[in-house]
């Protein structure tokens, strides 16, 4: 098999395996092993030579380009995007499934999920609470006071 050939794959390999595994890494290695590949093809060049141009490849754009590609392929919001579903939830009663502690927080059980709570004021596990708000800079944590029981 021509060393061309093997780096390619090798680089499909990556490339493939960065779809199942998080992190948005891999994809460079592959794209380091095409680099590799590239220069067999043009230069006659031995497999010191063909690992260093992986090596060096990979790492420069990873360095370079991972930043760049988690904001692409990632979704982060812009203008609060990202939290107009959680605010549709200002408003709406839930009940607490652990103690929310006004030092520590707890979780609330609100359409069928459960979810982080924070309160001013202690409030016991099973207690309906209204939902306030979210905590500031969160998308996952509501903000919550109690209902009066009756």
């Amino acid at each position: 098999m021509s060393p061309t050939l093997l780096w390619f794959l090798i680089g499909l390999v990556f490339v493939v395996a960065e779809l199942a595994v998080p992190g948005f890494i891999l994809i460079f290695f592959g794209l380091g092993a095409w680099a590799a590949a590239a220069v067999c093809s043009l230069t006659d060049v031995g497999l010191t030579g063909q690992v260093a141009t992986f090596l060096v490849a990979s790492v420069v754009l990873l360095v370079l380009f991972r930043k760049l590609g988690l904001r692409t392929f990632t979704g982060q919001s812009q203008d609060g995007e990202e939290e107009a579903p959680a605010l549709e939830a200002v408003g709406q009663t839930a009940t607490t499934v652990s103690p929310i502690s006004s030092t520590s927080g707890g979780k609330i059980k609100f359409r069928g999920s459960f979810w982080q709570a924070e309160a001013d004021t202690d409030i016991p596990a099973g207690h309906p609470v209204r939902i306030t708000g979210l905590r500031p800079g969160s998308t996952l944590t509501y903000v919550v006071e109690p209902l009066e029981q009756r």
